[in-house]
């Protein structure tokens, strides 16, 4: 029956052309378990690579890099927290009730993280696989934002006092999860800056015009840090730029949907090897504005593109080793241009295309849609 919806052959021919880029000698890919650092991953595999260190990806300290990720959106709330309750308790309540401290992020907030408190190493290292952020998260979110009400309904004056304390404790549990991450032998000293990175998409809705740049006004992990600018450009400058990127042999972090057409034990991805027009006809013209209209896929996973080969991409992803080959995987264009929906490249790559840019502020609701 499968026979008739996938076309096998195919895929069998695009697994062998991901063999034949990655052997068994090739590096494997970090899995992220259960915690959703996918991005995280993604980036510190991507600065690794330009800095020529990406032998290193394993000895990682992982959990360092999400103490700090925590501990910095939970100062930001607090931050917040205080600013709403200068406005009025209305404002702060509604602030508590739509935070969420949790492991989804960004490329500009993996580079905040990266950028600020560095990358480590050491030689005993958890695997981040092993590391529990599901519970790690219920805990912060119910005992932060129950310590943030029991502030606002007792009246208590002294909101340092407040912050302090809660500070003090959340560090506390942190350290409690993630009991590494001060036990690192190095700090890797990588010549990078987030600033010559650009995050770019490939919207030709009404909602975005190719003449500007969207900042998320609402989305960060970080005071003061980096905000997420996506510049809106043509498909064929979306695609031709992650091409430019790989031939200055550097790897390019995306965002997709990752569980579409998918043939998980070989790692390809491609809509082509499911014959949609067998059984619903007329929906192969479809597009990613069109895919994302139907609510049928959205921003979910981060992972690497590679390289290219011929008329596909070789991407590497977060899932271990268990994943295509040794944890890579193949990507036709056809796939990248309906599943990919964000690319990070240099800004050397499209930096014509940035001359005379406006950049708009937008909410998350606006960018992402209602997912």
């Amino acid at each position: 029956m499968l026979e008739y919806l996938i076309d096998y052959k195919r895929a069998e021919n695009e697994y062998s052309l991901l063999c034949s880029r990655v052997t068994d000698h090739s590096d494997f890919a970090v899995n992220q378990g259960k915690t959703g650092y996918c991005w995280l991953i993604s980036a510190v595999n991507m600065i690794l690579n330009e800095c020529g260190r990406a032998h290193e990806l394993f000895n990682v300290n992982y959990q360092q890099l999400i103490y700090w990720d925590k501990f910095e959106r939970c100062i930001n709330f607090i931050c917040e927290l205080k600013e709403a309750m200068g406005i009025h308790p209305g404002e702060a309540k509604e602030l508590i009730r739509n935070s969420k401290l949790a492991d989804e992020g960004q490329w500009h907030m993996a580079a905040n993280v990266i950028h600020k408190h560095g990358i480590y190493i050491v030689n005993n290292v958890q695997s981040i696989a092993d590391i529990n952020t599901v519970e790690l998260n219920a805990v912060l979110n119910y005992g932060i934002k129950g310590a943030a009400i029991n502030w606002i309904k007792n009246g208590i004056c002294d909101f340092q006092n407040f912050a302090d304390k809660l500070i003090k404790e959340i560090d506390w549990v942190l350290k409690q999860y993630l009991p590494g991450a001060f036990c690192s032998e190095k700090e890797i000293i990588c010549d990078w800056n987030p600033e010559n990175y650009i995050s770019i998409i490939s919207s030709s809705s009404n909602v975005f015009d190719y003449q500007s740049g969207y900042q998320i006004v609402t989305e960060t992990n970080m005071r003061n840090g980096l905000s997420g600018i996506h510049f809106n450009v043509p498909e064929s400058e979306f695609y031709n730029s992650v091409r430019k990127q790989l031939k200055k042999q550097k790897s390019v972090w995306i965002t997709c949907d990752a569980g579409k057409f998918l043939l998980w034990n070989k790692g390809v991805f491609d809509d082509k090897l499911f014959k949609l027009q067998n059984i619903f006809g007329g929906i192969d013209n479809l597009d990613r504005d069109d895919i994302k209209a139907s609510a049928s896929a959205n921003m979910c996973h981060a992972m690497l593109i590679v390289d290219d080969i011929d008329d596909y991409f070789l991407v590497k992803n977060t899932r271990g080793s268990e994943f295509g080959k040794n944890g890579y995987g193949i990507m036709s264009r056809s796939w990248f241009e309906k599943f990919v929906f964000q690319a990070v490249v240099s800004k050397e790559c499209i930096e014509d295309l940035l001359i005379g840019r406006k950049v708009y502020d937008i909410s998350a609701e606006r960018f992402y849609g209602n997912v």
